[in-house]
């Protein structure tokens, strides 16, 4: 599946304003809304309004999912004598799970050339989201997949809590994702920082 690029006339000169990323994002969400059938867009719906009552919820002091703590300096002594990195554990789980990467950076809306810089030890959070998103992993094997990335998901952020929702409710489709964060007014995952 290709992804639309925005044309020419709406890319900017070398040096985009503000305008053109809020040209981009606009154009992003419509080809998400266009893309999700109406059975999906049904289901999306019902979750959107779950989410808003969890959000509600987990403010005032309701349901709230497990929240880990920020990194102490323990544990960033313990992941820095670890092995593993969050690019490796990335390609050992994908290995382990039969696929293969262009299937990974596709389904998790990534370019190559961003899959070859988580590979090379460089990502942002959104695209860590993301793969963790594509790979279907629980919650707790999601934050300590992000732990290896020096990302944590917090209860104190919206963007925060909606990836945990989507992660327990099996969300895993990024269109779903980015369709859900952008009805609540938050950054979709390739703008997450």
């Amino acid at each position: 599946r290709r992804v639309p690029v925005l044309p020419q006339r709406l890319r900017g000169r070398k040096n985009p304003d503000r305008n053109n990323a809020a040209l981009n994002i606009r154009f992003n969400l419509k080809r998400l809304e266009e893309n999700i059938g109406m059975t999906n867009r049904e289901k999306l719906e019902k979750h959107l309004e779950n989410l808003k009552t969890y959000l509600e919820e987990s403010e005032f002091g309701g349901h709230r999912a497990a929240s880990p703590l920020p990194l102490s300096d323990a544990e960033i002594a313990e992941l820095n004598k670890t092995d593993t990195s969050f690019s490796d554990a990335v390609m050992c789980i994908i290995d382990e799970k039969g696929l293969k990467d262009s299937e990974v950076y596709k389904k998790a809306d990534v370019s190559r050339s961003v899959f070859n810089n988580v590979k090379n030890g460089h990502c942002s959070k959104g695209t860590a989201i993301a793969l963790a998103l594509t790979l279907e992993l629980s919650l707790e094997e999601t934050q300590r997949l992000l732990r290896k990335a020096r990302i944590v998901l917090s209860e104190s952020f919206v963007f925060d809590k909606t990836i945990m929702y989507c992660i327990m409710n099996k969300i895993y489709v990024a269109d779903d994702v980015n369709y859900l964060l952008s009805q609540i007014g938050q950054p979709i995952l390739r703008e997450a920082r």
